[in-house]
């Protein structure tokens, strides 16, 4: 019987029950938790690539302009694809015009304003 005891002593015991619910869910709440900032993270970088898109694309029309004043609306068009362009005229400055030219894309709009 003496025996039985020290063998029963040399057991180890297990984790119980509530020891494996508490970390199964430490782990849960870790893995969603950084599940949110990959998520955070990816939306982030989508809209960071999109202002970087819209800048570009602003820079691109203005350089157009710039090169060629007297550029038509039709040349404009065949840089941006799928695409509309709208031009208003603003108001005048001596003998230049002042025009406001948009043109929107899939994604937003470009506004930009032009001295001819």
């Amino acid at each position: 019987m003496e025996q039985k005891l020290i063998s029963n002593n040399l057991l180890k015991r297990g984790f119980t029950l509530i020891e494996v619910i508490v970390s199964l869910l430490i782990v849960s709440i870790t893995f969603i938790t950084f599940s949110g900032l990959l998520d955070q993270n990816i939306k982030s970088q989508d809209i960071k690539r999109l202002k970087t898109l819209k800048t570009q694309q602003t820079m691109d029309l203005i350089t157009i302009y710039t090169a060629n004043p007297m550029i038509q609306d039709a040349q404009v068009l065949e840089q941006f694809d799928n695409s509309n362009l709208m031009t208003k005229s603003v108001g005048r400055l001596g003998t230049f015009q002042e025009l406001e030219v948009v043109i929107f894309t899939d994604n937003f709009e470009i506004r930009s304003r032009i001295i001819k």
